[in-house]
């Protein structure tokens, strides 16, 4: 049994020594018979996950690649990661899903999933779930009068849908003419304006529904009103 000394938090901060075998603990007490590590009075925590990292593999490997982001991951103690798929090409086909799938596998550094893009056209995918974008940032977008049939595809698939919520109609009728405007052209009408687009559609399908990066708490009240999961 490999054992690891320091403080835990268990009903407040506590000295404690912890029993790991195979991975997996298998004691906590605040005191352990065996050879030790002990951190002394640093704090130690259950691994993170990050359900939301854009490692930039493939096509834009400059900025950062499945390696580089798994590694930085695992030295933060995040030990697993979930991959958006808005790369160089988009992921938004089997086949692409799946070179990306190979391209990866090997470089890291701890557990991952990744996400499959769904644009207008749906595609099976073996991906954790599928992700949205209802503003033209990339190739996975969605418009307002298609919401609707994406959310019967995912329901079909019996996939969550991650959805990028910042309506197009409404960010095109403040196109920034500089850089002092630009602001203004994400205003928070249009995340409310998604998500309640969103909500609407998905009232009588009843798909599973993640918002991603809401910054408005109108926002996060309506989706968590129907019960869907906020970031």
């Amino acid at each position: 049994m490999d054992i690891i000394c320091g403080r835990i938090y268990r009903n407040g901060i506590h000295r404690a020594c912890i029993g790991i075998e195979n991975g997996k603990i298998v004691a906590i007490a605040h005191h352990l018979e065996g050879k030790k590590t002990d951190y002394g009075n640093a704090l130690i925590f259950p691994a993170a996950v990050d359900i939301h990292v854009h490692f930039r593999e493939p096509g834009q490997e400059y900025k950062e690649d499945f390696f580089t982001g798994t590694r930085a991951a695992a030295l933060s103690g995040v030990t697993c990661v979930l991959d958006m798929p808005n790369n160089r090409p988009a992921i938004v086909t089997k086949d692409a899903f799946e070179e990306k799938a190979a391209l990866v596998r090997d470089k890291a550094c701890i557990d991952f999933g990744l996400y499959g893009g769904m644009a207008e056209k749906f595609e099976d995918m073996p991906c954790i779930a599928y992700k949205t974008f209802l503003s033209k940032d990339n190739e996975i977008f969605c418009s307002s009068d298609r919401i609707e049939h994406v959310l019967r595809a995912v329901k079909g698939a019996e996939k969550p849908l991650v959805i990028h919520a910042e309506l197009e109609e409404c960010i095109e009728r403040d196109t920034p003419k500089n850089l002092k405007e630009h602001e203004r052209s994400r205003r928070a009408e249009c995340e409310i304006a998604a998500v309640r687009e969103v909500l609407k559609a998905n009232g009588h399908i009843h798909a599973k529904i993640h918002f991603c990066h809401l910054t408005t708490p109108e926002a996060v009240e309506m989706a968590k009103g129907e019960g869907h999961l906020t970031e």
